[in-house]
């Protein structure tokens, strides 16, 4: 068979090494109007050359308040990525990256943030966001600006299933918010067969929302027998929760679903010890070790599931059978003096797999790629990330990954709380991640 060009020629090779990759899914054609303008004019085989200015990538993420417990590690993540790359000579050993930060706080101020980074900046690519009320607004504004867009966080089903059902330049490389409930429960059905009386307390944003339906859903499947006995609402960074543990304590629940995030959940986890809670009631926490374990003291109480975001934990998978992990808690440590949370291994893959998509571009196509040929290299990959394979899906750029989950142990090793990693329940991710297209509650129904 002929193949006519260069662009000709990538769209069996990625599909061949899609394929390989992922099971038989493949990758698209990278191609773009812009870019079929440019191979008319360009002959086959000829390599341009790559410029020498750097490549700005705009990193925004919570800076401030509780939320910058997760917040910081994201740009952490994200400098370290780019560290390692300028050290190798920059993207094809030629271009540096430049990382310009900027803060996320509030809807309008992020939106403003982010036009800034576009329009003023000049930011060639994006890579950062956690909150879901904030990437429901940037993900229009990015296909509007043509701004390829990588969400680190910011995991609501919305984004994908209402708002961009067909998106061109935006991705996620966080799991769908939806999975952390489900990843939960799974595991509470796992480890704590016999609770009967379940209580929760959920942020009183997206997230929370979102989560709540999961939790109720999952219930009536996974256990039927358990009743819902209370259910809190705080909103966002509380800072005394004492009239919802004091409802909690007054209907003696087996278990505590709490799905707080970032300081929001370390606040509400130090008050109720205070009070007593867990000592007869389980918790279990959707999201409370995406934050760095230091941020955590050994009065965690043993044996609780502590979800990381249905993502990623710094000791899984283990060291001594993951080298990559390992590596990268290395040279986190040795950049930061502190071992990373979820977030910072999220931004720090989000940034592999764009520069992995930009390289991988430019070497089938001779020439220094547009963002739509970059989007479309992105498009089906598979990334070897510290937490394991991660694969953005082709249909709504939704990055899937199995996510682990686990309990907590204190040992003379860490002076914090860690997961048994001997015990971290992992289940594949088609068992806990719907299709595109299908909302978590729908999918669930089908089980």
């Amino acid at each position: 068979m002929e193949l006519r060009g260069r662009r000709e020629a990538l769209k069996y090779l990625l599909a061949a090494a899609g394929g390989l990759a992922i099971g038989g899914l493949t990758t698209s054609l990278i191609t773009s109007e812009k870019g079929r303008e440019k191979q008319e004019v360009k002959n086959q085989g000829e390599i341009s050359e790559i410029p020498n200015t750097p490549v700005k990538i705009g990193v925004q993420t919570l800076f401030s308040g509780p939320g910058a417990v997760i917040g910081e590690p994201l740009y952490k993540g994200a400098v370290l990525a780019a560290e390692e790359v300028n050290q190798r000579g920059g993207i094809l050993n030629k271009r540096k990256i430049e990382v310009i930060a900027r803060d996320e706080a509030g809807v309008e101020q992020t939106v403003k943030e982010f036009r800034r980074l576009a329009i003023n900046d000049k930011v060639d690519y994006y890579v950062g966001a956690i909150e879901s009320v904030n990437t429901i607004a940037l993900g229009p504004e990015a296909e509007s600006l043509g701004l390829l867009t990588i969400f680190v966080d910011g995991g609501t089903e919305k984004l994908f299933e209402d708002i961009l059902t067909k998106p061109t330049v935006v991705f996620r490389t966080s799991n769908i918010d939806t999975v952390d409930a489900f990843t939960s429960m799974n595991a509470v059905a796992y480890w704590f067969p016999d609770a009967k009386r379940i209580a929760g307390v959920y942020p009183d944003d997206v997230y929370g929302q979102l989560t709540y339906e999961v939790v109720a859903a999952s219930l009536k499947k996974l256990l039927p027998e358990a009743e819902e006995v209370y259910t809190g609402w705080p909103p966002l960074f509380t800072t005394d929760y004492s009239p919802h543990i004091s409802k909690l304590i007054e209907t003696k629940p087996d278990v505590v679903v709490v799905a707080l995030w970032g300081g929001d959940f370390i606040t509400f986890y130090k008050q109720a010890l205070a009070y007593g809670l867990f000592k007869k009631a389980k918790l279990i926490s959707t999201y409370g070790f995406s934050a760095p374990p230091h941020h955590f003291g050994k009065d965690l109480p043993e044996g609780s599931i502590m979800g990381a975001h249905a993502n990623y934990y710094f000791l899984y998978p283990p060291w001594e059978s993951y080298d990559n992990n390992r590596k990268f808690n290395e040279r986190y440590y040795k950049m930061w003096g502190e071992y990373p949370g979820t977030h910072a291994e999220l931004a720090y893959s989000s940034m592999m797999a764009l520069i992995q998509a930009i390289e991988k571009t430019y070497t089938i196509l001779g020439e220094w790629p547009d963002v739509f040929e970059v989007a479309k290299s992105l498009e089906g990959s598979v990334i070897h990330a510290p937490g394991g394979y991660l694969y953005y899906r082709v249909q709504d750029h939704q990055a899937v990954r199995n996510p682990p989950i686990g309990r907590s142990v204190n040992t003379d090793k860490w002076p914090f709380p860690v997961w048994d990693v001997d015990t971290v329940l992992h289940i594949p991710s088609e068992k806990l991640i719907p299709p595109p297209g299908v909302k978590m509650v729908d999918w669930m129904k089908t089980l």
